[in-house]
């Protein structure tokens, strides 16, 4: 989304259609494109596919529930 929307924002402020960055961009997002209908075609049939937002899943650091054991002297 973040790409998008940089992109919108560099066309307005007038950077031509064919910059190199834009070019970029563009081609970015395309290969981005979901082409097949997902899991999300369950609830929306009708919703074409297009370009969604994909989060990758990241690996957060385990979080332990117990408090911690200070030690004493």
């Amino acid at each position: 989304m973040d790409t998008c929307l940089a992109a919108i924002a560099l066309a307005d402020a007038g950077l031509p259609a064919d910059h190199p960055q834009l070019v970029k961009a563009a081609d970015w997002m395309l290969g981005e494109e979901i082409v097949r209908p997902g899991d999300w075609s369950v609830q929306r049939p009708g919703l074409p596919p297009g370009l969604g937002v994909r989060v990758p899943q990241r690996q957060l650091p385990r979080q332990s529930t117990t408090p911690p054991r200070w030690s004493s002297r």
